[in-house]
């Protein structure tokens, strides 16, 4: 008795079902990441091109408006240096000379540096 035993090739055999479900969770995994990593580059160009500005009082065309930077009346203003995002205002006054630094985006003052002069022992341990 012969026996059909030919032998078929893989290739002509029909992939398993859990094959099948195996290749498509790879491809919607594969498509999933490569969306996720083009979501992260367009947030980080997005974000690096338009910088978020500080928040508080805005007026028109970005500027915070009119601040009040409270000096003596008879302090006499000597310089303003300015920077990105800070300036210092040098004042002298009856009282010394104080340094103002204010935040010009928002227009608050972020602190003084009072310029006193050395007495008693250190002004005599004095180079």
């Amino acid at each position: 008795m012969s026996e059909d035993t030919v032998e078929t090739s893989e290739m002509e055999t029909p992939p398993a079902p859990r094959m099948l479900v195996m290749k498509v969770a790879v491809a919607v995994m594969g498509v999933l990441l490569v969306v996720g990593f083009g979501l992260v580059a367009v947030t980080i160009i997005k974000r690096a091109s338009s910088p978020q500005t500080a928040s508080g009082p805005v007026g028109p065309g970005g500027q915070f408006g009119v601040s009040d930077i409270q000096v003596d009346k008879d302090d006499v203003v000597r310089s303003v240096n300015l920077n990105e995002d800070r300036m210092a205002i040098h004042v002298a006054g009856a009282r010394g000379e104080d340094i103002i630094i204010v935040n010009v985006k928002t227009g608050k003052e972020l602190g003084r540096f009072r310029l006193r002069a050395l007495t008693g022992l250190a002004e005599a341990t004095k180079p």
